[in-house]
């Protein structure tokens, strides 16, 4: 299909506001024949940059004097509405450990005052010199990869160790001392 962009003085654009029911109409102008067919692309946001859905919706109505044609379109979004991952696999020469890897904010929202708290079984001890917090990357598909780039502990989070002196059972507090997303 051959893509000409239409000339602006051939369409006008209302955009959305509150005034209009934050609806957004395009109405051809000046046809230059009784036959044309006419492609629309535009771009939504996420409001608040939160993206808590796992799909998005979208309907549009097409009016023809009288006439009108409802159209809806939906959008998957990888990892919409969670803000961390968890896996785990065993591990080790003899199967002595547990491997974690947490995902945080897979769905790249905008978010504040991150925080992962953890508490493994009580039959687990945390090894503290294995933590390590890369920056990760989450291609269109939802396939998460982990990048070179190491966070600074102290600089871009902070990492706190407890321990309960009762039970010994341990958790660990991860925070991020910036917005992320």
């Amino acid at each position: 299909i051959n893509e000409i962009t239409m000339a602006p003085e051939k369409y006008q654009v209302e955009f959305p506001s509150t005034a209009n029911g934050n609806t957004i109409r395009v109405t051809l102008v000046v046809l230059e024949s009784n036959r044309i067919a006419v492609g629309i692309k535009f771009k939504t946001q996420f409001r608040n940059e939160l993206i808590n859905k796992a799909s998005i919706e979208n309907n549009a109505s097409l009016l023809s004097g009288s006439a009108s044609f409802p159209l809806t379109a939906e959008v998957s979004i990888p990892y919409g509405g969670k803000i961390a991952d968890k896996s785990g696999v065993q591990a080790g020469n003899f199967n002595e450990r547990a491997d974690w890897t947490v995902y945080l904010n897979p769905s790249q929202s905008k978010l504040r005052e991150y925080v992962l708290v953890d508490m493994p079984d009580l039959n687990s001890v945390l090894l503290k010199n294995t933590f390590q917090v890369v920056k990760g990357k989450v291609e269109q598909n939802g396939t998460i990869t982990k990048t070179a780039t190491v966070l600074e502990k102290g600089k871009d989070y902070t990492l706190e160790f407890f321990a309960d002196p009762v039970t010994g059972n341990e958790r660990f507090e991860l925070k991020f001392l910036y917005e992320i997303r």
